[in-house]
Order: C-alpha cells, then structure tokens, then sequence
C-alpha cells in the first residue's frame, strides 16, 4: 500500500530534501516543502518538492526510486491541490532538462504546458525547458461526477 506523507518537523523535511539530491544532479534548493510517497515495507519510493515561492507561482520537482509505481491518479491530484488550496497559487512551474523526456513526457501528460526554453540553464550546460500549470488544467483531476476531464487540443 502507498500513501503520502508530508513532514512533521524541519528535520523530517531536511531529510526528503536529501533523498532528492541524490537522486536529480545538481538539484540543492533552499526553502521547501516536501510530500512524500511510502511503499509499506520499503520506505520512500518518491517525493515531491514544492521550492522557489514567488507568491502566486511555485516550481514543483519530483523524484522517484526507478521502477516503482508511484504514479497513481489520485496521490498526484492531492499534491497538485496543495499549491492552489493551501498557499493561495495561481500557475505551478516545473523546469526539467531538454534531454529528460521521460520527465517530459510526464509532465505534460498531467497536463503542464510547455512555455519555453531555458538555454544552458543546467551546471552542466544543459538546456531546460519550462512548464506551467494553471488550475483546471490538470488532466488527471475527475470532474464533480467522477469522469475524467476532457482533454483540450493543444
């Protein structure tokens, strides 16, 4: 069984943020919040960091343990709410490298749109590409009647 966590103390939260570096190169933001994905019996499998607070606009990062299956609908809508319903956002911002595609792919299967390029944006002079949700545009999210959204054409 899989369930999210989010931290209960600034150490719990230190320590996510840690499990993340690890995971995504060069990533060492400051000032996060955490929610975290536990497989029962095997620990974190996955965490989501809310990072780069601008007010109304927050940037989300994700990371996962490879091949676990941490992508299900519901667990992804409660941590896509969280920006909007608790800290007042109006657009999620997501950055992923141009060479990433399953990160990519992801994000804009949620239903992210592709807003631009960030050229030579990584340490490593990779390019990044930017993404932004706005509410109402999360694919996965069911209507009030249970049915999926329809997606719109791009």
């Amino acid at each position: 069984m899989i369930t999210l966590e989010t931290p209960q103390t600034p150490q719990e939260n230190a320590k996510l943020g840690l499990w993340m570096s690890q995971r995504i190169p060069h990533f060492v933001p400051k000032n996060f919040t955490t929610i975290a994905w536990f497989e029962r019996g095997v620990g974190i499998i996955a965490c989501a960091m809310f990072h780069n607070y601008r007010t109304t606009d927050i940037e989300i990062s994700f990371a996962a343990e490879p091949g676990t299956k941490w992508m299900q609908r519901d667990l992804i809508n409660m941590v896509l709410r969280y920006p909007f319903n608790q800290l007042g956002c109006h657009r999620l911002t997501a950055i992923v490298r141009k060479d990433n595609k399953r990160a990519r792919k992801l994000v804009q299967q949620i239903g992210f749109k592709q807003e631009g390029k960030i050229r030579r944006a990584d340490v490593d002079g990779h390019d990044m590409f930017l993404y932004g949700l706005l509410p109402g545009e999360n694919r996965l999210e069911r209507n009030y009647y249970g049915q999926e959204k329809q997606s719109r054409a791009a």
